[in-house]
């Protein structure tokens, strides 16, 4: 299968999270991977699905790296196999690709990729 990405996905660390506009309802997701083109995120479904278009910011909970007022269209979801599993919730990952950031958004996505990795 041929890499539809422009820019390669970095994994991120524990700690880093997307705080999600869903509907109107905060919601609080892990970070899964990161470029500068997307993200990709995980939390355990609900009845209301994301919609195609998100509003989101990004927070590095022992830093103060934060990427306010995101926006992203959800281009892929899919459910997650896990060992742990809540009766009646899926966890899913959702792929977003980022529309236009500004350059302040872009700098700190830059600073976020720079994080090291976790130990």
């Amino acid at each position: 299968m041929q890499e539809r990405r422009k820019h390669k996905r970095i994994q991120v660390r524990k700690g880093v999270v997307a705080i999600l506009d869903d509907s109107g309802i905060p919601k609080i997701s892990s970070l899964v991977d990161i470029s500068r083109d997307g993200l990709a995120f995980s939390y355990y479904a609900l009845e209301i699905q994301p919609a195609d278009i998100l509003d989101m910011d990004v927070l590095v909970i022992d830093s103060d790296i934060y990427l306010g007022s995101m926006k992203g269209k959800i281009i892929s979801e899919d459910t997650v196999v896990n060992d742990v599993q809540i009766p009646a919730k899926t966890m899913k990952r959702y792929g977003v690709q980022f529309e236009p950031l500004t350059p302040s958004q872009a700098r700190k996505l830059l600073l976020l990729q720079e994080q090291p990795p976790e130990k």
